[in-house]
């Protein structure tokens, strides 16, 4: 069976795009933090002076892992929202993306066809 995706909702779009965003980017915001705290120490132990990253609470760091992570999800929705605004205008235009679909049986349906019966 085929169909094609015409519309995508700006709306869904923003809300999934902001909540992967925030989950992405305070990940990798906090492993580029306690990454650069570690390189940080480990050079200051080496060196005389650095990048002065060693000076910072690991508290600071967990705060900046969650204020980036928050604007990185601000722009990732306002990105998805943007980009799920320009797909259905050139879906309008030029036609949605075509999928083929399959039914898949569910098991209900065919444990009836069997003939045994279903206990939950």
């Amino acid at each position: 069976m085929r169909k094609e995706l015409q519309r995508i909702e700006p709306k869904s779009v923003l809300k999934v795009a902001f909540f992967l965003g925030l989950v992405v980017c305070f990940i990798a915001a906090l492993l580029y933090g306690v990454i650069l705290k570690e390189i940080d120490q480990t050079d200051s132990l080496l060196h005389e002076g650095g990048n002065h990253l060693a000076e910072m609470t690991w508290a600071e760091v967990w705060v900046s892992a969650i204020v980036i992570a928050l604007a990185g999800a601000v722009f990732y929705a306002i990105a998805g929202a943007f980009v799920a605004m320009m797909y259905n205008l050139i879906a309008r235009h030029f036609g949605g993306v075509e999928m083929q679909v399959a039914d898949k049986p569910d098991a209900e349906h065919l444990s009836h066809q069997s003939g045994s019966p279903t206990r939950i």
